[in-house]
Order: C-alpha cells, then sequence, then structure tokens
C-alpha cells in the first residue's frame, strides 16, 4: 500500500502560511512519518487561544499530516481524551506525571493501529528516583516524565521503540540530568542494538548541554541535521499563538538512532486567521529502515580465485543456506557456504567452451528437486543444460538453439525459460522438444500480450509468472493459461522515478505476494505490492561500499532474507529480513 503524500492540503478550518513546507513522501510504504508536538496545556488563561477554540485545529493538522507515531507533550486527561476521540486510527499510552494516572500533563505516545502491535510500554520520572510516581529531580520546577513504547511493524515486523518526554522549563541541571538519565533508561529498556525513536520538547536549544549529551558519542542523531532533504519551514520551534510575532528557539526534537535514514524533516506552520493551533510548532520527519547488508560470497576483486567472483548474474539459495551463483565471466557455476569465505566449482570452470563440461557465460541457475540437478542457462552457447551431480561427471543438454534470460521452476517440476530474443517464455515439460508457449511470442513489443527481451522470471505457487520485461523497463504478471499479462511494476517508460523502471532483471515474489525487482539501471532493488502506481525503494544506490552497482539476481532464503547479484561489484549482498546493528551505546 503506498503511503499518503504528506501535503499541504486547503481546508476552511485551516490554512497553511508561506513559510510552510510541502514534504511529499518519499520513503513508499515502510516509511516512518514521526511527529513531536507541544499542544499546550488547557488553561483558561489563554483566552480565545484556549483549547476548547483550538482543538479542532490541533486535530486537522495531525490529520492532514497522518504520522504513524506522534508524541504529545502537555496534554491533560481531558485533552487526551479528546485527542482519541478525534483520532479513532491511533491508540496511546501515556499517564499523567503527577500520580502516574491521570493527573497532571501527559507526555504521551499516538501510534496508528493498522500499523503497528504494542507490545510493552512504560513511564520513568526525571528524577534520581525515576521509578518512585510524583518525583521530582534535581533543581527542577516541576515534575517531569518520560513515556514509552515497543511496538512491532506489521509492514516489516520490525520491533521498535519510541520514547517522548518534556524538560522542566527552568532547571538546567535537571535538564543536563534528563538527558543522562534518559540515555541510560534506553540503554536498560530497550537494549543497544533495537531501533529507537525519541521525540520531545527539551526546553533546550542545539548549543545547550541537555542537547549535545543526547548527540555526543552516543547512539542518536537529530533528525535535523541529517535530513536528506535539507530542512524545510522555520528554524524556531516555540512561539506564541500569534503568527505575527517572531519566532523562537528551536526546542523540539526528534532523535533517532542510525537503525533510520532521515529523508526529510520540517516544522509545521499551519494556523487558523492568523493564529497557530498552539504556543509550539509541531516537528515532522520522515523516516525509512536502513538496511546493512553482509557481503556473503565475492567481494575481492574481479578475478577467478575461488574466492572472487566476476560479473556474477543468477543465483539460488539452497534450504542450508549455501549460495549457488552463476559466475558469469569466470564461465563457472559456484558454490558457497556461508561458513566458509571460499567457494567451491560445481560446474564449468574449465575455461570459456562449448563442451559439456564447460560453460560460457553462464547466466542463471535453478535447482530441479524431483531430479536431484541443477540446471543452468549457458547464455553464449545458446542452451540449457542440466548438471545431474556436483562432480561434474554426467550433464545432458535440455534445450538448445535458445537465447535463454532466465529460468524457473514450479511445483509440479515444469521448467520455465525466458527467450530474449524471441521475446517468449516457454513451458517444457521432461523429453518436451519445442515446450510449450505462456507468455509473449507475438514478436517484440509493449502490448500487455508481447514481450521485448524477457530476462528473469519467477513461478509462485499459484502458477502466476512473474517475467522481467527488460527493453519495456516494466515487471509483468501472467496468470495461468492468460492470453495477456499485467503489468504489476514500472510500465511507464525508462526512468527511476518510483513509477519507472530501468531495464530490470531479477525479480521474486515473497509470501505476502510482494514484488521484488533488481532495478539494474538505476542501481536499486524496488518492491510493488498488488495494484500499487508507484514502488519503493527497499535497497540503492549506485556506487561501491553497502551500495549496489548494477543489481541482477534476486533470491530469498528459507528465512526471507534477501540476497542480492550486485554485479558490477561482483559480490552477494545478503539483507537481512530482521535486522540488527552493531552495539551503540557502549
Amino acid at each position: 500500500m503506498s503511503f499518503l503524500l504528506i501535503i499541504a492540503l486547503c481546508f476552511t478550518s485551516i490554512v497553511h502560511s508561506q513559510q510552510q513546507c510541502a514534504m511529499i513522501s518519499k520513503g513508499g510504504a515502510t516509511a516512518l512519518r514521526v511527529m513531536t508536538y507541544n499542544i499546550r496545556y488547557d488553561t483558561t488563561a489563554d483566552g480565545q487561544n484556549q483549547w476548547s477554540n483550538r482543538k479542532a485545529n490541533v486535530f486537522q493538522l495531525i490529520k492532514d499530516r497522518t504520522p504513524d507515531l506522534l508524541g504529545i507533550q502537555e496534554a491533560l486527561a481531558r485533552q487526551m481524551t479528546d485527542l482519541q476521540t478525534a483520532l479513532p486510527n491511533y491508540r496511546h499510552y501515556g499517564v499523567g506525571r503527577d500520580d502516574g494516572n491521570t493527573r497532571g500533563e501527559y507526555s504521551a505516545i499516538f501510534y496508528r493501529a493498522d500499523r503497528f502491535d504494542l507490545l510493552k510500554s512504560g513511564t520513568f520520572w526525571l528524577s534520581p528516583t525515576p521509578t518512585i510516581v510524583g518525583s521530582k529531580g534535581w533543581d527542577a520546577a516541576i515534575t517531569r516524565i518520560c513515556s514509552w513504547i515497543q511496538i512491532r511493524d506489521k509492514r516489516t515486523q520490525q520491533v521498535l521503540y519510541h520514547f517522548n518526554t518534556h524538560y522542566d522549563h527552568k532547571g538546567e541541571n535537571a535538564r543536563l540530568q534528563s538527558s543522562q538519565l534518559i540515555l541510560n533508561q534506553i540503554k536498560t529498556i530497550a537494549g543497544t542494538t533495537t531501533p529507537v525513536i525519541f521525540t520531545g520538547d527539551l526546553n533546550a536549544t542545539p548549543n545547550s548541554d541537555p542537547y549535545r549529551t543526547i548527540i555526543t558519542n552516543t547512539a542518536f542523531k537529530d533528525s535535523y541535521s541529517i535530513s536528506e532533504i535539507p530542512h524545510c519551514g522555520p528554524n524556531g520551534t516555540f512561539s506564541t499563538f500569534d503568527v505575527s510575532n517572531k519566532m523562537g528557539d528551536r526546542i523540539d526534537y526528534i532523535f533517532s538512532t542510525s537503525h533510520f535514514k532521515v529523508l526529510q524533516h520540517g516544522a509545521l506552520t499551519d494556523s487558523n486567521d492568523g493564529f497557530y493551533p498552539s504556543d509550539h510548532i509541531p516537528v515532522l520527519a520522515e523516516n525509512k529502515y536502513q538496511q546493512f547488508p553482509i557481503t556473503v560470497a565475492g567481494g575481492n576483486g574481479d578475478r577467478n580465485e575461488l574466492n572472487q567472483l566476476s560479473y556474477p548474474r543468477g543465483i539460488f539459495i539452497d534450504d542450508d543456506k549455501s549460495i549457488y551463483i552463476a559466475d558469469s565471466n569466470n564461465h563457472r557455476i559456484i558454490k558457497w557456504k556461508l561458513t566458509l569465505n571460499i567457494g567451491q566449482i560445481i560446474a564449468g570452470g574449465n575455461g570459456k567452451g562449448n563442451q559439456n563440461s564447460e560453460l560460457s557465460n553462464a547466466r542463471d541457475i535453478i535447482f530441479d528437486k524431483e531430479n536431484n540437478s541443477f540446471i543452468i542457462s549457458d547464455m553464449v552457447n545458446k542452451r540449457v543444460i542440466r548438471y545431474f551431480d556436483r562432480n561434474q561427471t554426467k550433464q545432458q543438454i535440455i534445450i538448445s538453439n535458445i537465447d535463454c534470460g532466465g529460468l524457473t521452476i514450479d511445483k509440479s517440476g515444469f521448467l520455465y525459460v525466458s527467450d530474449f530474443e524471441k521475446h517468449e517464455v516457454r513451458r517444457w515439460k521432461q523429453g518436451d522438444k519445442k515446450g510449450e508457449l505462456v507468455a509473449g511470442g507475438n514478436s517484440k513489443g509493449n502490448q500487455l500480450n508481447q514481450l521485448s527481451s524477457p530476462r528473469n522470471i519467477f513461478i509462485d505457487d499459484d502458477c502466476s509468472l512473474y517475467i522481467s520485461d527488460y527493453e519495456n523497463h516494466r515487471g509483468m504478471k501472467w496468470k495461468k493459461d492468460a492470453k495477456e499479462g499485467i503489468v504489476v511494476a514500472g510500465g511507464n517508460g525508462q526512468g527511476n522515478s518510483l513509477k519507472q523502471l530501468n531495464c530490470p532483471h531479477g525479480v521474486i515474489v515473497d509470501h505476502l505476494g510482494q514484488i521484488y525487482v533488481a532495478d539494474c539501471g538505476n542501481h536499486r532493488v524496488m518492491r510493488w505490492c498488488d495494484g500499487d502506481k508507484e514502488g519503493e525503494i527497499v535497497i540503492s544506490e549506485n556506487g561501491q561500499g553497502n551500495q549496489l552497482n548494477f543489481p541482477s539476481g534476486l533470491s530469498f532464503d528459507n528465512e526471507e532474507n534477501l540476497y542480492v547479484v550486485d554485479r558490477a561489484n561482483d559480490r552477494i549482498q545478503k539483507y537481512k529480513k530482521r535486522f540488527k546493528l552493531k552495539n551503540f551505546f557502549d
């Protein structure tokens, strides 16, 4: 499901000042939109700006921006009731700071119920005795708290934490001690490897010690500072209700651990009839989970030693997580165990040639469980060849005179082969001489019954066939016995927008029906859900290091960890389904 765009919509009850930035969503369905908002406590002293007169505008602002996670400060119990009623798609956790129940201000957290499962929650007091309800710390003027939740993201199954707080407005030492206390509490509660979001009104500026304590030699970064798109909107976040008054200091923050990259960050100046909904400006950040790969094969240069690969293409992962790689320019199939740092040649490796024991630019590999054999696309030799054992003593050419772009096999053992010169995919039963046309075959073209240089293919349990339609820059799905395909990825011309692909290669589908495409020319891996108009980038971009350079083959292991053939970097990258990072706090 694509995320709604974060845009400045016009409503009769609320308008956006000229300073307001348009934060168009960049992260797709797994992005996290996080907001922190001091909504100002309910008091009759505010006159025309008291809660009853402005709450509708607070609600509308939140609804317009649809944050996934929302840290609220200064809310009283009756305001919490109003917020929950106005935001039925959210659930919340929070307690009053005075009694741990309903008295006093809340530092509450709202989360989207359709996206997150609540696992744990809690509150501690900003004092030397954080477990003592109502305890006041150091030189603070009043009692202060930090509330937290542990949640599971239903879209990614990732577990994360959100901490939310409001520091004292007078006690300088209390603010400094609160920063250190919260860091220690996060380490105790969340551990040192789990993603954490930390929001709040710190009553402290970026040049203060409380702020520096949070970001110096810790896990946390200020989203404002690391946003890929520079901060938009005013720098300050504290003001009066009147938009004509000068904006004050920046004291409201969204911090995150390095499990996230920050796509964009802004301060939202929505107003109504010249007044803000609160005396604080809400801050919104769009985050995306970082993917940190592990190089599991190759990555030692473009040569032919057993610890090297040269322009690899196809890949197959066995149940024991052994990796079988079509090492194209080395004209071999090489097996790599995760516990070893070198591979083992199981096919070819005798130099480029056309004998049965030789390969010439092997392009793809699959395993036929029924016949206990490997099937290999031997591209330059224009054949598909079977290796019956791993000692290379018995081979069989099963298809000749074919320009094979990709291979797959269904649950019945039928072989599917794409032909990038005939622009078609055929299904082969054992002993077939010609094969049965199942997709394309209507000459080269971009109609729904045509293909243009198809490459990698994938078959699901329903025998729906997924095809990387290379020169049409799209991913196609052909249902069993269909006469034409359905565009399920790209199909909007060659390009790098979220609606486009550029010379796609590998294609696979997970157990949720999500389609992953190696968007080779854009140096990224895209994910598309059924019916999506746009895909989302799950791994990017071009270059070296942890980035991709002309990715080709894709495969899942039996835990749905994703393996990517990073072709021009001569390596295989593994991306864990549930990733963890190094210990940031130690």
